[in-house]
C-alpha cells in the first residue's frame, strides 16, 4: 500500500457531499483539540516523522492499528485502535484532554450512498455510513419499518466508532431524543442489536446513561433503546424506553 499523507481537521461531523463510491484524498487525518480518541495497543516508540509512525505502527499491528497518536516535539508514537468521538464515560482513552499529541486516524472507506432516496455520507474520525436522519419522530417499530422500507434499518451502534458516529449525528444533527437499533423485547434484559449481536460486556458497562439501575424497565414497560438528547441534555449515555413512544430515528442503507 502505498502511504499518502494529507493533512486536514477533524470538527464534529462531517457530512460528505459526494455520495458515490470513492476514495478519499488522504490516508491518515489529523484530529486535534480532542475531537477523536482512540484505545491504546502498547507501549510508545520514537518516530522521526508522523509517517514513519504510521506506517511503523501498521508494520506492528497490520490487523489493528487504525490510528496513532505523535507528539512532533518529544517524537512519541503511540499506536491505537479505530479512532471515534469522545465517549464520556470510557477510560483509558489516548490523547488525554489536555495532552500535545495529535492524534492520526485511517481513514475507513466511504460507503456507497444513494442520495436520491434522502441519504447521505456522514463522517466522525474516519468512521462513515449512509444515512437517513429522519426529522419527523415515530415509534420503534415504525421507524424500524420506515427504514427497512428504504432498505435500511435503524442505525446500530456496536462499536466505539459506530457509537461515536450516532452520538455525534444525533446530537449535532438532530439533537432530539432518538431511537437506536437495540431492543430487549425477545428477553427481558439481553438487549440485541437491530443485526442479532447481543450487547457485548463493554457496551453494557460503559454506553448506559449514569443514573443507577438504567436501564430500568421502568414498570415493566421500556424495552426500546434512545438517546435522550433534548429531554435530558447533556446527558450523556443511553436509556431504555418504551416502544410506542414518538421518538426521531436514523435509518442506515444497508445495500451498496
Amino acid at each position: 500500500m502505498d502511504f499518502i499523507l494529507s493533512i486536514n481537521v477533524l470538527i464534529g461531523v462531517l457530512k460528505l457531499a459526494n455520495c458515490e463510491p470513492t476514495h478519499r484524498t488522504s490516508y491518515i487525518t489529523e484530529s486535534t483539540g480532542g475531537e477523536c480518541q482512540t484505545l491504546q495497543l502498547a507501549e510508545s516508540w520514537t518516530s522521526d516523522t508522523v509517517l514513519s509512525c504510521y506506517v511503523a505502527c501498521r508494520h506492528k499491528f497490520p490487523d489493528t492499528c487504525q490510528s496513532v497518536t505523535y507528539n512532533p516535539h518529544t517524537l512519541s508514537c503511540t499506536p491505537g485502535s479505530t479512532a471515534f468521538g469522545p465517549i464520556d464515560t470510557l477510560p483509558s482513552t489516548i490523547p488525554d484532554a489536555n495532552s500535545t499529541d495529535a492524534i492520526y486516524v485511517l481513514n475507513q472507506p466511504v460507503p456507497a450512498c444513494n442520495a436520491g432516496l434522502g441519504f447521505a455520507v456522514y463522517d466522525v474520525c474516519g468512521t462513515s455510513a449512509c444515512l437517513f436522519i429522519a426529522a419527523f419522530p415515530l415509534t420503534y417499530a415504525d421507524a424500524a419499518q420506515t427504514c427497512a422500507d428504504m432498505g435500511a434499518r435503524l442505525f446500530i451502534a456496536d462499536s466505539e466508532a459506530r457509537f461515536s458516529l450516532f452520538w455525534e449525528v444525533s446530537l449535532n444533527v438532530l439533537n432530539q431524543d432518538t431511537w437506536v437499533g437495540l431492543t430487549d423485547i425477545a428477553e427481558e434484559g439481553q438487549f440485541v442489536w437491530e443485526n442479532g449481536n447481543p450487547l457485548s460486556t463493554w457496551q453494557d458497562t460503559y454506553l448506559w446513561m449514569p443514573f443507577a439501575g438504567i436501564p430500568d424497565n421502568w414498570l415493566n414497560g421500556e424495552h426500546c433503546v434512545e438517546a435522550k438528547h433534548a429531554t435530558w441534555p447533556g446527558i450523556f449515555g443511553l436509556n431504555d424506553e418504551e416502544c410506542w413512544e414518538l421518538k426521531y430515528f436514523i435509518c442506515e442503507s444497508t445495500s451498496a
